[in-house]
């Protein structure tokens, strides 16, 4: 077994033990609802945690996303530069963030022959 997948078991089967400790299911399981369950200091020091991760999980979607416009922005001046030295025709295509080819829309932002 992999490390990830042990992981994943190890995951579903503290999920399994907190819903049996606490009554609810295990798909109920959340860090909030831990929180609420526990109560008094460890319950605050839970939900500040989950604040936390909430925080972070955010930072690193925002992070992600300014990462794959950087991509983008790479594989567009690779082509371009391309292009100007191989003296080849435009031909209109880009990335979105997935990677995948699509048609550019407009005309292109950097302008290297004129």
């Amino acid at each position: 077994m992999t490390a990830i997948a042990k992981l994943g078991t190890d995951r579903i089967q503290a999920l399994q033990e907190l819903a049996v400790r606490f009554d609810l299911k295990s798909d109920d399981i959340t860090v909030g609802g831990l929180a609420k369950a526990v109560g008094g200091e460890l319950g605050r020091r839970l939900n500040s945690a989950a604040d936390d991760l909430q925080r972070l999980g955010s930072e690193v979607a925002r992070i992600n996303r300014q990462n794959a416009a950087l991509i983008v922005q790479s594989a567009d001046l690779t082509r371009e530069v391309i292009q100007v030295l191989t003296h080849s025709d435009p031909g209109g295509n880009s990335y979105d963030a997935g990677g995948d080819r699509q048609d550019a829309v407009g005309r292109s932002m950097i302008e290297l022959d004129g």
